[in-house]
């Protein structure tokens, strides 16, 4: 499995078709910082000697770990959130 089809799996599943985007034209789209970051991930994952099944399972590992530091950082946020219960913009 090349690079190209992980990219376009991942690109489906992205609004706007922004992660094709990054990928066809690095640079261009960098408003989209998320997925700039996606393709970034996806890449690094990427070894062109390992099998579709070892490609896609590396692609998933590198997602997880992308959606660890989301939820992590969303924790974070929210816990701030409770600490401003009664403040006048909450």
């Amino acid at each position: 499995m090349d690079q190209s089809a992980i990219i376009a799996i991942a690109s489906r599943a992205y609004p706007e078709g922004t992660v094709q985007a990054h990928f066809d034209e690095p640079g261009r789209w960098e408003c989209d910082i998320l997925g700039q970051y996606i393709v970034e991930d996806l890449q690094d994952a990427y070894d062109p000697d390992e099998s579709d099944q070892v490609q896609l399972w590396e692609a998933v590992r590198a997602m997880r770990r992308a959606r660890d530091v989301l939820n992590r950082l969303i924790t974070a946020l929210e816990d701030e959130t409770e600490l401003l219960q009664g403040m006048p913009f909450s």
